[in-house]
């Protein structure tokens, strides 16, 4: 019998089937016939791992596979805000306790010889409310009915259902549509885990029956563990909204050019005596000492449990170094390295936004024409943030988007935007962004245009006044990086977004715009674009026009460093002040692209794209990352270095 549309399901009560092969003892998969499994994945409370012996190997499999485990059910499962364990070798046990930002693991205990610890746990998993045992209150699974093409010749209509989840925020209620827009940060466990979903608000024809309902107008939700003193997008850009009306600028211009929030606030959980509501917080664990995956042979551990599972992709400024300067920082404080690479202790909190437009990433867009335009749009929003004397620093594909109802390009995710003469105290700041888009400077924390080695021969034996300090010139972000990213970006468009019509499928064409855009995004900007594709008969050559502002941004940067700084942070570091970046830079690169605009409505073609390679296509090199994704160019070698004068 078909489930009512729009009906609740029970509480985790969703049934997967899953195929599962014979599995060995050495980790291999039988050939033969496939086994299946039929798994209440959604109401499991807990995962755990048992083995007979409690050898080395053992020891280690069990870990290995209930990390496993948790990962999947954490991404798979959006109703979950945490996932507990157990491991047990022979008749030593261990809990688990998986979060989005830390995992721990108890002392093992001998649960044979005292089995009170063990029975405590099992009573916990038994008699706790779901809200203890990980499940979010917030979030329930529906049914949710898809209708099907009617059949002509009986007249009969084929419905299908599938789960949708509602989302309560506030006293508001919004029902899925579809899968995710993008879950993909969701799937490691210690991260801000972010999901976003097409969403439509549910009204409720009687408070008391949740079956009936009507739905809203489409909107996007956006579901997300950030730091918990982290302002919130909302927040964020009501600030950069005041600093334009404080500079003379239009802010209600401005605008529209950011996304425009519905609702924007920290999820509530009714608080242990359901007195009332608190802030959904991960847990304040206490940390003794730093875990280890149990090593391969008998040799002491070396290293943590991996990246993913015990650092976040969003670091705070205020006391959250980049781990990548853990030697620099032991330098500086003559502390240890153990130390050093102690967990960090911080807390997450669990917000929600509701955004009224549903929009489509720079990934997403399917013509030049559109993606020109929004290139446009965003020029004159980073511009807009400049005035303000504010920098983005997360300036990304997925970042930069284009509502298709107002078709106006928007700048999103400003989790990591803050005043350019911002107020941490860190003598360096935590690298935030994208590896693929971010400002070469950026990545290598240091100036590469300055004027050293063209100072006039009478600078050089000129004297200076006694007594004169001399400032070290420590890098710090600035208005120009962000407009380097978006340069980036649109590289990465004329490499793995190529006209349509000149990539035949079959040609070879697609390859070769792969392996150059490859060597553009981990080399340097001196690669030749291939002539088959943008060569002087192609029709499109004026596309790569907006690669031109590379060499204007390169004269820009040269131009500032060749200033003295003229003023400084709180924590001492010198930099150029906010008036010395002029809008001239953007003006150049709007300019550009106004040309390329033009020449595609005199075309009178849009140029529709290739998508040569997805976002999320699976490799060799990396295995939840494309060649052409955001966060595959975050390895060593990926310095697109060239100094002004051979640019």
């Amino acid at each position: 019998m078909a489930p009512e549309s729009g009906q609740p399901q029970a509480p985790q009560a969703v049934a997967l089937e899953n195929a599962r092969f014979n599995a060995r003892d050495d980790g291999k998969s039988e050939r033969g016939e496939e086994h299946k499994t039929r798994m209440n994945l959604s109401d499991v409370v807990a995962v755990g791992e048992v083995k007979r012996e409690e050898r080395q190997i053992d020891r280690r499999d069990n870990e290995l596979k209930i990390c496993g485990g948790a990962t999947e059910l954490l991404y798979n499962d959006p109703c979950r805000r945490f996932v507990n364990g157990f491991t047990i070798e022979r008749r030593r046990m261990r809990l688990w306790r998986f979060e989005r930002t830390h995992v721990c693991v108890s002392k093992e205990f001998n649960f044979h010889g005292t089995p009170r610890l063990f029975i405590r746990f099992l009573l916990y998993l038994l008699f706790s409310s779901p809200r203890n045992l990980g499940f979010d209150p917030n979030v329930r699974r529906y049914f949710r009915c898809v209708p099907e093409e009617t059949d002509s010749s009986s007249g009969a209509s084929k419905d299908r259902y599938e789960i949708a989840y509602r989302y309560q925020v506030g006293n508001r209620y919004f029902l899925t549509e579809g899968p995710p827009i993008s879950e993909e940060a969701a799937y490691w466990v210690v991260s801000r885990a972010t999901r976003v979903w097409r969403v439509r608000e549910m009204h409720f024809h009687e408070s008391s029956n949740e079956h009936e309902y009507t739905l809203g107008e489409p909107m996007a939700l956006k579901d997300a563990y950030l730091l918990e003193d982290a302002v919130l997008d909302s927040g964020i850009k009501e600030q950069i909204m005041a600093s334009l009306k404080d500079a003379g600028a239009d802010d209600k211009d401005a605008a529209r050019y950011f996304m425009e929030y519905e609702i924007d606030e920290v999820a509530k959980l009714p608080n242990e005596k359901e007195t009332g509501l608190e802030d959904d917080l991960t847990s304040d664990m206490e940390t003794n000492e730093p875990a280890s995956y149990t090593p391969r042979n008998e040799v002491p551990p070396v290293s943590t449990l991996p990246g993913s599972q015990r650092t976040s992709t969003s670091r705070r400024d205020a006391g959250h170094p980049d781990p990548s300067d853990s030697t620099k920082a032991t330098q500086r404080t003559n502390r240890s390295a153990t130390q050093e690479t102690l967990p960090r202790r911080y807390r997450r909190k669990h917000v929600r936004t509701i955004f009224k437009h549903v929009c489509q990433s720079m990934y997403e867009l399917s013509d030049w024409d559109t993606f020109v335009q929004c290139m446009r749009h965003l020029i004159k929003g980073l511009d807009y943030m400049r005035r303000a004397g504010w920098v983005h620093r997360d300036i990304s594909g997925g970042n930069c988007l284009w509502d298709p109802a107002s078709r106006q390009g928007k700048l999103a995710d400003l989790e990591f935007a803050r005043p350019y003469k911002h107020e941490s105290l860190l003598p360096h700041e935590a690298r935030t962004g994208t590896p693929a888009f971010m400002a070469v400077e950026y990545q290598m924390r240091k100036y590469l245009y300055s004027a050293v080695g063209t100072i006039p021969t009478e600078d050089i034996f000129a004297t200076s006044p006694k007594g004169q300090s001399v400032q070290r010139l420590t890098f710090t972000y600035n208005f120009y990086h962000d407009l380097e990213s978006l340069i980036w970006l649109y590289a990465w468009a004329v490499y793995f977004r190529p006209p349509l019509l000149r990539v035949p499928p079959s040609s070879g064409t697609e390859e070769l715009l792969r392996r150059e855009g490859h060597q553009l995004f981990a080399c340097g900007i001196e690669v030749v674009i291939d002539d088959t594709v943008y060569g002087p008969t192609s029709g499109c050559r004026f596309l790569i026009g907006g690669m031109e502002t590379i060499r204007h941004l390169a004269q820009g940067y040269y131009d500032i460093q060749s200033l003295p700084t003229n003023d400084s942070l709180l924590n001492g570091t010198a930099i150029w002040s906010a008036d010395h970046f002029t809008y001239d830079l953007y003006k150049k690169f709007d300019e550009l692209l106004g040309k390329v605009a033009d020449l595609i409505k005199k075309v009178g073609d849009t140029f529709p794209m290739r998508h040569i390679s997805s976002r999320r296509e699976k490799t060799k090199r990396h295995r939840t990352e494309d060649p052409d994704s955001p966060t595959h160019h975050s390895g060593k070698g990926n310095k697109r270095v060239k100094r002004s004068e051979e640019s």
